[in-house]
């Protein structure tokens, strides 16, 4: 519903991860988490990954603007940027929300032999090649 009410599509790093995986299973004989080749920042890594400008801001207000219901609601969000920017009518702005606690500490509890949650690990795809 979400996806629909902002009118959000999968980004090019979405389809191209589904395209490298295609209908490999994931499990422990098809992926691993090795060592990045490179350390980029998270702003600099999530930048990359979704081919956006990203700005660091904080939340200043946020309530709810008329009736809502269910599947649908009109919220007004004053936002704080860390640094200065341009914006002018027309653009367009993204919002990528911080996880949830309880739901990040779920995910991190099923990774097994590393307990160093802040490394950063890359995700690879085992592929068996056959050579003639």
């Amino acid at each position: 519903v979400a996806c629909e009410t902002f009118c959000l599509d999968e980004n090019d790093m979405v389809k191209d991860a589904k395209k490298a995986l295609g209908t490999v299973p994931l499990t422990e004989e098809t992926v691993r988490f090795g060592k990045p080749t490179t350390n980029p920042t998270l702003k600099t890594a999530l930048e990359a990954g979704f081919r956006k400008q990203l700005i660091v801001c904080k939340v200043k207000e946020n309530k709810h603007l008329g009736d809502y219901s269910v599947d649908r609601a009109t919220i007004f969000v004053d936002m704080e940027p860390q640094s200065e920017f341009k914006y002018g009518p027309g653009d367009h702005v993204g919002v990528m929300a911080c996880n949830r606690k309880e739901i990040v500490d779920a995910v991190l509890s099923r990774t097994k032999d590393d307990d160093n949650y802040d490394k950063q690990v890359q995700l690879q795809v085992m592929k068996e090649t056959l050579t003639p």
